[in-house]
């Protein structure tokens, strides 16, 4: 393959900017001709490549880039106008202009809104509206290369009123939790339900200390309806701030908590939050026994399993327990052919672990004792094979069966993938959106 020069590579880029930008405007134009189309479109996607993407292909001057992002946005702008039956609208890559969020925010049905690598700039004017039923937001920032200070998407906050559910994604080193001054102007986490954040770094780019940040907004909160929390916590979480967060959680009337990339995982943590949180539906936990360790690797817990086990039987209604606990399997006769023969061969991988299994067949009794309410019982790691998940389901004569749902080659088991969406979603997903007819 011939290796292009720095101008090929430019001149390149230009001609790719230009063919996109001619055909956004083909679409915004066929979208505003056609309100057969544009009333009957729910789901709308409004993104451009970005100023800093647009001056890489020596587009011309800043002056004229800018002219163009203000032709953009305004065509934009139209778009929302012309489509009021939008339920779901994700933006990315552009600047959020008052216009812009005047127009997003009238229209009369949107619930739930994505903002990915977005800049707010409401100069010194204010939204003349509100969004009326605006409850889910999505915030994902995965360029770290910008001005520091630039991450201002959480402006946002201060005009949702009406917000129950919120997941923040994004690279390592951004800014996970709102700064002060959004906080000055709002409560982040006062209407909240549903609340999802990863990459809590101990050090992000303002040099805060994120986790023990958020540990202070939510006691600064006047109050809290936090239904289910899942917090991924990049830099790891030590054994004070993790005990801090959930003292800080306890006014909640929470049902499903995720932790990962806890610090400690000793039985009397598990403790703890059963002392806080007894009639918990679902506990995740995953636990770094080193600084070095990533962070949904199997761990090496510090307790026995039949520990942990016995730590269960203080909640009254948990249904779903995850942790990263290493199984430790025993080599078989039918592994030891596979010693011999060097591990080659399509499947032996497979049939390795089934030792391993060998534990989960004595955990699973243990745990279901302790535990008169379990019905699933997840080894979390890094997202691949094995990763087993166990149900446990009772019969009405009082006889317990046992299920361990191994992952397929293909991708996850149906069943792991209905527990991860209901119990632990996975780092591509997010709680389940929230019905709008109901409170919970």
């Amino acid at each position: 393959m011939t290796k292009l020069s720095d101008k090929e590579r430019c001149e390149n880029m230009r001609s790719r900017a230009v063919a996109e930008c001619e055909r956004f405007f083909r679409n915004a134009d066929l979208i505003c001709a056609r309100p057969d189309i544009a009333q009957n479109i729910h789901h709308l996607t409004l993104s451009t490549w970005g100023t800093t993407d647009l001056r890489r292909t020596l587009w011309g001057s800043p002056e004229d880039v800018n002219n163009l992002d203000k032709l953009i946005i305004g065509r934009m702008r139209d778009v929302a106008v012309k489509t009021p039956g939008v339920t779901k609208l994700t933006l990315e890559n552009i600047v959020l202009t008052v216009e812009l969020a005047e127009a997003i925010f009238a229209l009369p049905g949107l619930s739930y809104l994505a903002i990915i690598d977005c800049t707010v700039d409401f100069g010194d004017r204010e939204p003349r509206n509100l969004p009326a039923r605006l409850e889910h937001l999505m915030l994902k920032c995965y360029s770290v290369l910008v001005p520091h200070g630039a991450h201002n998407h959480w402006e946002i906050l201060h005009y949702l009123p009406s917000l129950r559910w919120l997941c923040v994604k994004g690279a390592d080193y951004v800014y996970s939790l709102p700064s002060d001054t959004v906080i000055a102007r709002t409560a982040p986490f006062a209407t909240l339900q549903r609340l999802q954040i990863e990459g809590l770094d101990k050090t992000n780019v303002a040099d805060d200390d994120e986790p023990w940040k958020l540990v202070m907004l939510l006691h600064s909160a006047p109050e809290l309806h936090l239904t289910h929390v899942n917090l991924h916590f990049s830099d790891g979480l030590p054994e004070f701030e993790t005990f801090a967060l959930i003292y800080a959680l306890q006014r909640a009337p929470l049902r499903l908590l995720v932790l990962k990339g806890i610090d400690c995982a000793h039985t009397h943590l598990i403790e703890y939050i059963a002392e806080a949180f007894p009639e918990l539906f679902g506990l995740t936990l995953s636990y770094r026994e080193s600084p070095l360790q990533q962070r949904l690797r199997e761990a090496s817990w510090p307790c026995s399993s039949w520990e942990y086990a016995a730590c269960l039987a203080r909640f009254s209604r948990l249904e779903h327990f995850g942790w990263n606990y290493r199984i430790e399997g025993t080599a078989s006769p039918a592994v030891m052919l596979h010693f011999e023969g060097g591990f080659c061969g399509e499947g032996c991988v497979h049939d390795t672990v089934d030792a391993d299994f060998d534990e989960l067949e004595t955990l699973l009794p243990l745990f279901a004792a302790y535990c008169p309410t379990l019905r699933s019982l997840a080894f979390e790691g890094s997202g691949g094979f094995p990763d087993p998940l166990c149900t446990i389901a009772r019969d009405a004569q009082g006889k317990t069966t046992f299920e361990i749902c191994r992952s397929l080659p293909s991708g996850r088991h149906p069943k792991r993938r209905e527990h991860s969406e209901r119990y632990c979603p996975e780092t591509q997903e997010a709680w389940p959106l929230l019905d709008s007819r109901t409170s919970d």
